[in-house]
């Protein structure tokens, strides 16, 4: 079964639930259902078969962050997530996933607009691929990275609170975000070439990078490992056929993921009280033997995991009466301030993040706590723009993804690298689709692609040194393909 198929299947099942539930929400649902299944499919990719992982998973994701929700909240709707803001009726949730169908028509539009119009030039060769000539290097610096990262988890993350030290740039300019998708990259496509050292140092890394990130306290970190995963093998097969025995395979990984939210809040919060010592083992062992023997925690677990897929809830906020005191920090040169803030230490913005005014404005928390909420980014389009300008806005930004990703591949110029790149704007795409703080998202982006440029610097180098060493003034051919 190929995973477009399977993804269809899923579809298919949430189109007969929302059918139960009313003819209007049902027709609705399936009209957004029907736009995925038809931009995921070969009938909307066949033009644009290299760009076929970024349809696949852009579809992938506004099903999981619009999609799943509305299911739960159609039948609950006192589960809104920002009550603050009035109670939810049907009409409303009608419209709100009819109009789920139409942002994202407009956004795979974009991206098949820029798939149409931009060529991606690459470099035709014989040379032996860099990742495998230069993986001693390559695997060594993506450790080193890693360690920092311990580094400044063991208790010395306070000097990165230090804006004013040249630290600050040097810890946001390491890659910390190419260590598991290098990882992975290595794994999938590069096993063949890897010696028995490489290959215990990368499994070494893929164990201890989601044990650092649940100790941190990042509820995804299972979850983004599963993603990593299917988004490699996209890259490497397409849409590739997988048997039942793999599906159930993932199917018994999904309790684990589940399991994480509430795993890495306790560590997250015990490390934080407590450090490092038994008592955080003592509180993790607990709250799982909790969850697991609790059936009635498993279903609130399983609204509090929902109620973390914003994006319905809001793209139906957007529409709703919110103080006008927020709409400053919609603003676009609001945004490009508050990210550029966030990249140069010493410059600062009054005001709040995108994040904290909805946290305050949207769901109603206090000032004063640490909390940081999102509308995804349809909604967060519709409340800057409206519904027809956020319409045209979703086009734009489904351009922009492949459009960077065909400026960043024809910079580095090299196979290896564009995989590596597919992986990286695929996993900031997915972020962009399900939270929309523009703010946090562009110095996150920016950050992306400073990593690339400088990867792409380096690939470049190695490779005009190998050729040089091996044919002295010979140069690759350049050859231009539509892809």
């Amino acid at each position: 079964m190929r995973i477009t198929t399977c993804f269809q299947l899923v579809l298919l099942i949430c189109f007969f639930r929302a059918l139960y539930v009313g003819a209007e929400f049902g027709f609705s649902y399936g009209t957004a259902c029907l736009v995925l299944i038809v931009c995921s499919s070969k009938i909307f990719t066949r033009s644009s078969v290299y760009y076929q992982s970024f349809y696949i998973m852009a579809a992938v994701a506004i099903w999981a962050f619009y999609l799943i929700r509305p299911l739960l909240l159609v039948s609950n709707p006192h589960h809104f997530s920002y009550p603050n803001l009035g109670q939810v009726n049907y009409d409303m949730q009608v419209d709100a996933v009819f109009q789920i169908a139409v942002f994202s028509l407009c956004f795979f539009c974009g991206m098949k607009l820029a798939s149409l119009l931009l060529p991606v030039r690459t470099y035709v060769n014989t040379q032996k691929s860099i990742f495998v000539s230069s993986r001693q290097l390559i695997i060594f610096g993506i450790f080193l990275v890693f360690l920092f990262k311990v580094y400044l988890f063991l208790g010395h993350s306070s000097a990165m609170s230090g804006r004013s030290s040249g630290f600050t740039v040097i810890a946001m300019l390491l890659p910390f975000n190419l260590v598991l998708p290098t990882v992975l990259v290595y794994l999938l496509l590069h096993k063949a070439a890897l010696s028995k050292f490489d290959d215990i140092l990368l499994v070494l890394l893929l164990l201890l990078y989601p044990i650092l990130a649940l100790a941190e306290g990042h509820k995804s970190a299972l979850l983004s490992m599963l993603f990593f995963l299917v988004i490699v093998l996209l890259i490497k097969h397409g849409d590739y056929r997988f048997s039942m025995r793999k599906l159930a395979l993932i199917g018994m990984f999904l309790p684990l993921i589940v399991l994480s939210f509430p795993l890495a809040t306790t560590l997250g919060g015990s490390i934080g009280k407590l450090g490092l010592n038994y008592q955080v083992l003592i509180n993790a062992t607990s709250i799982l033997n909790y969850v697991a023997l609790d059936s009635e925690i498993w279903e609130l677990l399983l609204d509090r995991i929902t109620t973390r897929l914003v994006g319905y809830d809001g793209l139906i906020a957007a529409g709703m009466e919110f103080p006008k005191e927020v709409t400053y920090v919609f603003n676009i040169e609001n945004i490009v301030k508050l990210a550029i803030a966030k990249l140069i230490p010493g410059y600062t913005v009054p005001g709040i993040s995108m994040g904290k005014a909805i946290g305050i404005f949207f769901t109603g928390h206090s000032s004063d706590v640490q909390h940081a909420g999102a509308l995804g980014l349809f909604g967060t389009l519709k409340v800057i723009a409206g519904s027809w300008g956020g319409y045209m806005l979703a086009a734009c930004f489904g351009f922009l993804f492949i459009g960077i990703y065909v400026a960043m591949v024809n910079f580095n110029r090299s196979k290896d690298s564009s995989q590596l790149i597919q992986l990286l704007l695929i996993a900031q795409m997915v972020a962009w689709i399900s939270s929309g703080n523009l703010d946090n998202l562009l110095q996150s982006m920016i950050v992306v692609i400073i990593h690339l440029v400088l990867f792409g610097s380096m690939v470049l180098f190695m490779h005009y040194a190998l050729i040089s060493k091996h044919k002295k003034g010979a140069h690759p051919n350049v050859q231009e393909n539509r892809m």
